[in-house]
């Protein structure tokens, strides 16, 4: 009887990381554990994925399956692309995680996180996005869940966001060869 909550934890872990192989290509064996488990009111496991992007793609690997409100694609996992190795985005979205559990985070929205970046980043806020695969979908347990990809945006295009919105900046990071992947140094677009 003990043992029935640890089995339930990694059938859904299983069926997570066979998903998300699935849309990304194998993860790296290295897995970026939590010091506390979300369980216990920790934050995230994060996965690593170096097929998906010419860099690296990292992804949460705890929200879904476990009664995390969905956005309108459903329930998610968070995902943050960076072209060099980088423990601060795996940091970013594992604390950024628990805060799913209780807040929506749809596609097109923002988020100022310029206390949470490194001294002397351009970045400083978030624009959410689904990534480019080709079906974003994916189940775990009886949810339909999917992926959204946080970008680092910095303050300039974060106000293009609010003013013209989020899609028009999202075209053009994609237009200048950005989007997916969060430089937290770059010059800003706008």
């Amino acid at each position: 009887m003990a043992d029935e909550p640890h089995d339930e934890w990694s059938e859904f872990w299983n069926q997570r990381v066979a998903a998300l192989e699935l849309l990304l290509g194998k993860p790296d064996d290295y897995v970026y554990h939590a010091v506390v488990p979300l369980e216990l009111g920790g934050t995230c496991d994060v996965l690593c994925f170096r097929h998906y992007v010419a860099g690296l793609a990292y992804v949460t690997s705890d929200l879904t399956g476990i009664g995390q409100p969905g956005n309108r694609l459903g329930t998610y996992e968070l995902m943050i692309c960076t072209r060099e190795e980088s423990d601060w985005a795996a940091a970013a979205i594992s604390r950024l995680g628990p805060y799913t559990l209780e807040t929506v985070i749809n596609p097109g929205e923002t988020m100022d996180i310029g206390s949470a970046v490194p001294p002397g980043s351009t970045v400083s806020a978030f624009v959410f996005a689904g990534p480019d695969v080709a079906k974003n979908a994916f189940t775990v347990g009886d949810e339909t869940a999917s992926l959204l990809l946080c970008i680092g945006i910095t303050s300039a295009e974060l106000v293009v966001c609010r003013s013209e919105g989020a899609d028009r900046m999202i075209e053009r990071l994609r237009n200048s060869g950005v989007f997916p992947f969060t430089d937290l140094n770059r010059e800003s677009l706008c």
